[in-house]
Order: C-alpha cells, then structure tokens, then sequence
C-alpha cells in the first residue's frame, strides 16, 4: 500500500476496533509508523518469541544509554540488548526497568539516556551478526 492507502487503512482498522472490539494480528516492516497503533507487540526471529510485551511496558523498559566504553561496567545487571562502539563511546540498548535514581546515578558517571524507539528495539533485538556485509545475498 502506498502512504495515502494505508493511512486509511489504520483509520479504517481502529474505526472497526471501536465498532466490534476483538484482536487484530499484523505483521509489518514499517514499524515505527504503526506503532502507535499497537496495544501489545511480539516480536519473533527465525520463530523463536523474543518479546512479548504490551506497549505500555515496551515504553518502559527501552532504553539507549550512551557513554564511554570504559564505563560499561556501571549497567553491570541490566538486560543490555545490544551496543555500538563508535571509538570511545558506546551506545548500549537495554530492555530492562531504571529507578530514578539509577538514571540521575548514569547520568553523573556521563552517561546519556534516552527512550529507544519500537523500530530500535526491534533492530537491537533482531541483529544478525552471523552476516557480513559482504556476504548479505549469501555470496561471498
């Protein structure tokens, strides 16, 4: 569907989710645009569930943490998801849960926090690392 069409298709889907409540199961590639469509998200890769969540607890817990990579010790304990080195500094995605004062604690040791997006998350979740960038079509 091109943008117009499903535009009105997520206008059409929650129209009929109002009329006659029932569960709706969709599958997409476009994550982020229908996100905020979702009540609960599962996600699967190679058909093992990796998440099963609703959103409002998908919100919570998702996180990018930013700062240097000496100071990973310091999310020791948390569901680190995946990172990215980037010389010094690393960007760390973690699915878990931060008290307040864990993050005020992170954010005086340098580091940044910000919510990680659905999109993100799936990404961190998901990432092959068995696959070289040469090797994407299975050639070498």
């Amino acid at each position: 569907l091109d943008a117009a069409a499903r535009k009105s298709f997520y206008e059409i889907l929650m129209d009929e989710q109002e009329k006659n409540p029932r569960t709706f199961v969709l599958s997409t590639h476009l994550i982020e645009e229908m996100s905020g469509i979702f009540t609960d998200v599962i996600m699967m890769d190679k058909g093992t569930i990796l998440l099963n969540d609703d959103m409002e607890t998908v919100h919570e817990k998702s996180f990018q943490c930013v700062g240097r990579t000496d100071m990973a010790g310091a999310l020791a304990g948390k569901n680190v998801i995946g990172r990215n080195e980037m010389g010094a500094v690393t960007r760390y995605h973690i699915y878990d849960t931060f008290t307040k004062e864990e993050q005020e604690e992170l954010k005086k040791q340098g580091f940044s926090i910000s919510a990680l997006s659905l999109q993100e998350l799936f990404l961190a979740m998901t990432d092959n690392h068995d696959i070289e960038w040469g090797d994407l079509d299975g050639n070498a």
